[in-house]
């Protein structure tokens, strides 16, 4: 997946599925303390959240960190809702 077309999935407002190294992660959207916050989890754990996209890219989550996957994901190991 190619960093400008998440930039786009996001900044249009898609919740994103994906599937890196056999695990599924999300991207979703919540408020928190009356913010719009960008979250990010692998499926059924603990979730990290962030206010800008560029936050999201630069999150350390497990062992890597998000933009440095991003390359690795293939298009039909993605879910765009």
């Amino acid at each position: 997946m190619k960093k400008e077309y998440l930039t786009q999935l996001i900044n249009e407002g898609h919740e994103i599925e994906f599937e890196y190294n056999g695990k599924r992660y999300s991207i979703c959207y919540g408020m928190i303390d009356d913010e719009e916050v960008i979250s990010f989890c692998e499926f059924y754990k603990d979730s990290k959240e962030v206010k800008t996209i560029e936050s999201l890219f630069q999150l350390q989550y497990n062992d890597f960190i998000v933009e440095n996957i991003l390359e690795y994901i293939e298009d039909d190991k993605i879910w765009v809702f």
